[in-house]
C-alpha cells in the first residue's frame, strides 16, 4: 500500500506542475482513520523523500461533511463495507 499511495501522491504533484519542495503542508482524508495505530500508518505511507512532513491526516468522512455543509451544521453518514456518521453542532464541535 505504502508504493501505491507514494505514487498517487506523485501523480497529484505532476498533474498540478509541482514539486515535493513546493508543497507547505500536506491535508488528507484517509478512510478508517480512527486510532492512534491508524494514524502511525497513515503517516508512514504519505511520506515522500522531498515531501513535507508537516500533514494533517484526518478520517475522509471530515473530508465529505466539509464540503457538504461547507463547514456548517449537518450530519453526514458515509455507508460501505463499513459506515461512520459525523457532524458538526452550531457551536462548531
Amino acid at each position: 500500500m505504502h508504493l501505491r499511495t507514494q505514487a498517487i501522491l506523485r501523480d497529484v504533484l505532476s498533474t498540478a506542475g509541482i514539486s515535493e519542495t513546493q508543497v507547505l503542508i500536506v491535508v488528507a482524508g484517509v478512510a478508517g482513520l480512527d486510532s492512534p495505530a491508524d494514524l502511525d500508518w497513515a503517516f508512514k505511507n504519505t511520506a515522500i523523500p522531498g515531501l513535507t512532513d508537516r500533514r494533517i491526516l484526518i478520517n475522509d468522512s471530515h473530508i465529505a461533511l466539509a464540503g457538504a455543509f461547507l463547514m456548517d451544521t449537518g450530519i453526514l453518514s458515509i455507508a460501505g463495507t463499513g459506515a461512520i456518521t459525523t457532524g458538526y453542532l452550531e457551536n462548531g464541535e
